[in-house]
């Protein structure tokens, strides 16, 4: 009996410090994405943009912004929507950027 009490203690403490840790990261995540879409950090210095315009597309309606179609080839039930991927792909599309391979 008390081990058991013992360990849904430890249990809820563990998961509930591993919470805190997710949430922090999460905070983290979206003030560097605040910053980055302000011109705060430099962009050369930016590795990963994906943060941010997922923060911008949670904010604003890019697609439609931009006139954006979703991609005929991507079911949006499997993707779950608009990704940052797929919007950053589609207006590159719109625009004619495209890469040599």
């Amino acid at each position: 009996g008390d081990k058991s009490k013992d360990k849904a203690k430890g249990g809820a403490s563990r998961a509930g410090k591993g919470g805190v840790v997710a949430f922090d990261q999460v905070a983290a995540l979206r003030e560097r994405a605040i910053q980055e879409c302000c011109g705060v950090i430099n962009l050369a210095q930016v590795r990963e943009t994906y943060s941010a315009v997922r923060f911008l597309a949670e904010h604003l309606p890019l697609e439609d912004m931009y006139g954006l179609r979703f991609p005929a080839d991507e079911d949006p039930e499997e993707t779950g929507g608009w990704t940052p991927l797929l919007l950053c792909e589609a207006l590159a599309e719109k625009r004619g950027y495209h890469l040599d391979r």
